[in-house]
């Protein structure tokens, strides 16, 4: 059953033992204790897979886990109502229930679009400049999540449910709740307004990375490279490096071991743009933690993944 008329697209998953659990995109399928969909046993992975809203449809990734569907690996798949995935030997999970809203809601006021709402858990830094990041972190300004809706909590005041036409008022600024169709809350990357060299299509499709030049020269990557840039193209808006790179290498506890694995293959990315004779700043920092997919116009970005 898809049921159109709720705002927050998300999945309802049956876990092994029949419990039925939601799962909005952006969550977590695995072993820890935090993962949005637990599923605790030795088999399965910490962080095993994620639900990402790619476009107008939901899509289960591998991360540190397999995925096999009909008896064959995957590295992803399209989430389907009735869709059985093995996780592990016995443990396999169904969809029940498939939530893809013709619209949801967004944010305006961070950054130069309105970020749609998409995950389940976002923070609310008030800078300047006030920034909106996926995940819960203690020391936010503020915090927006879905529950049976969804709800806002500015520090200090109580949590209240967000609707079109509300605004979050922060000492820096104030955010207006905006709605969007479906179809216009997917990949939003940051755009310069100038141009500078022939333009780039973009196509990512997860594990892969395709980059064409209007000029016919043409770029293939795969690998953690590509996963940084398809993790940012899902993002649409800056974010803090660490929210990306928790996501490639989710075991990695240590920080200095996380910032060098980051450091490494965006290194490696770049070098292989330059020689190939692309823009080496398709992955850009702004100097205080936050980086970001940078395209020009006349860039396009395609989400296959």
């Amino acid at each position: 059953m898809i049921a159109s008329q709720r705002r927050t697209p998300s999945v309802t998953f049956s876990r092994p033992d029949d419990v039925a659990v939601v799962v909005h995109p952006g969550g977590i399928i695995g072993r820890m204790p935090s993962a949005a969909l637990c599923v605790d046993h030795p088999t399965v992975s910490e962080a095993h897979a994620l639900v990402s809203l790619r476009g107008r449809e939901l899509y289960l990734l591998a991360l540190r886990g397999r995925l096999e569907v009909d008896g064959r690996p995957v590295p992803h798949v399209r989430i389907t109502p009735g869709l059985q995935v093995r996780l592990a030997p016995g443990i396999e999970i169904a969809v029940r229930d498939l939530c893809l809203p013709d619209s949801l809601l967004a944010i305006e006021g961070v950054g130069s679009r309105p970020v749609p709402l998409t995950h389940s858990v976002y923070t609310l830094c008030q800078g300047p400049p006030i920034e909106l990041q996926p995940g819960f972190r203690p020391d936010g300004d503020g915090w927006i999540w879905m529950a049976d809706g969804i709800r806002a909590q500015l520090r200090g005041e109580s949590p209240r449910p967000l609707r079109q036409g509300d605004r979050l008022h922060l000492p820096t600024g104030t955010l207006v709740v905006r709605e969007l169709q479906l179809c216009d809350g997917g990949t939003s990357p940051t755009r310069d307004s100038g141009r500078r060299g022939p333009a780039l299509r973009v196509v990512s499709r997860h594990e892969t990375l395709h980059i064409h030049r209007e000029d016919g020269v043409f770029f293939a990557i795969g690998g953690i490279p590509a996963r940084i840039v398809s993790e940012l193209s899902e993002y649409g808006v800056p974010v803090r490096w660490t929210m990306v790179a928790d996501r490639i290498w989710p075991d990695v506890a240590e920080e200095s071991t996380l910032r060098a694995n980051w450091d490494r293959h965006v290194k490696r990315l770049r070098r292989k743009l330059r020689a190939a004779g692309l823009r080496d700043d398709l992955v850009r920092a702004d100097g205080r933690g936050n980086v970001e997919l940078f395209l020009m116009p006349g860039d396009e970005l395609l989400d296959q993944g």
